[in-house]
């Protein structure tokens, strides 16, 4: 994980849990410290497993990652999508087509059933089509969009968001610079429904003050989000306020 550990400060290590132990690669010297960046998913039944069965295996010991992997067909992947580093030299000023080609030359000594690169496409035709199976549900590894890689420019996330309705249960006060503002709504999926998560992002500072100030006038409130996905437990996937559903 490119994250690094609140109590170490450390980057978050997961070899044992993708790997299963000792993995014999024979790495060339001049790719000995290089730097990658990557997304670790699982595959069961050639189909991505859903977010909270991942933030499980990768959250738990290794033990009961492992037989939790075991037990449920689970493989963890890693797919490499660009390199900071190559050995000892910085490559982050070079452009991504650059960082891309490098990439592909040390994939080559990576166990090709644990690491991949991503799936990608470089005409119109083709980006519009893998744009419409994913959306379409046709993707087997992903729902949630696409990175676009215009020449010159930072990669540039596309998710395809759903819209919700949902109804303030709670609203919950800020922190930092909102300490005296609401720093978001816990919310439930029907009036008289039970809790089923919170919103914090994609409120205005203006709202946020007047949610504070006028919190029991908030509470029961239908609003609009949006959110990558609805999880089994009911609740969504990185919400984040639209707007207040006046109709």
């Amino acid at each position: 994980s490119f994250r690094t550990s609140k109590v170490t400060g450390y980057p978050i290590v997961h070899t044992e849990r993708v790997l299963h132990g000792d993995t014999p690669i024979d790495i060339p010297k001049k790719f000995v410290g290089s730097v990658l960046r990557g997304e670790i998913y699982g595959v069961q039944k050639g189909k991505a497993v859903p977010v909270q069965t991942l933030s499980g295996l990768l959250n738990s010991t290794v033990d009961r990652s492992l037989r939790e992997q075991a037990s449920k067909k689970i493989n963890l992947k890693g797919m490499l999508f660009d390199a900071r580093q190559i050995g000892s030299k910085s490559i982050e000023d070079k452009p991504y087509a650059e960082r891309l080609e490098l990439l592909k030359d040390v994939m080559a000594h990576l166990p090709k059933t644990k690491f991949h690169l991503p799936q990608s496409v470089t005409t119109q035709t083709a980006a519009e089509k893998m744009v419409a199976d994913v959306k379409a549900g046709k993707n087997p590894l992903t729902t949630e969009g696409v990175v676009v890689h215009s020449p010159g420019e930072d990669p540039t996330k596309v998710k395809f968001d759903v819209e919700h309705n949902v109804f303030i249960r709670s609203v919950f006060q800020g922190e930092g610079k909102y300490k005296d503002a609401a720093g978001g709504f816990n919310y439930a999926l029907t009036e008289s429904g039970p809790t089923v998560g919170k919103v914090g992002t994609g409120i205005s500072d203006a709202l946020r003050r007047d949610m504070w100030r006028d919190k029991k006038e908030w509470v029961g409130r239908r609003v609009r989000v949006l959110a990558q996905e609805q999880l089994p437990s009911g609740a969504l996937r990185a919400p984040r306020m639209l707007a207040p559903d006046e109709g």
